[in-house]
């Protein structure tokens, strides 16, 4: 089975919302999603080079951040 890059995101949001639920303060969540996103890079997605596959890793967690407060503002929450 093949795992698509586009789903690593929403894993990482995933897992950081079950971080969020555990009751984790809140500056802990945008390191983990970052922490997340570099080691889904460097173990499921690796690059030609480990600075590629770091530099990937923080685009995903960067990205999943984004994604949730930008969702988060649309809502309105």
């Amino acid at each position: 089975m093949e795992i698509n890059e586009a789903l690593v995101i929403p894993a990482i949001i995933g897992l950081v919302l079950v971080l969020r639920s555990l009751k984790a303060p809140a500056w802990v969540l945008p390191l983990a999603s970052l922490a997340l996103g570099i080691v889904a890079a460097l173990g499921v997605f690796p690059a030609e080079t480990q600075a590629m596959s770091i530099l990937k890793g923080v685009v995903f967690g960067l990205s999943a951040s984004g994604l949730w407060s930008g969702g988060k503002a649309l809502v309105g929450r």
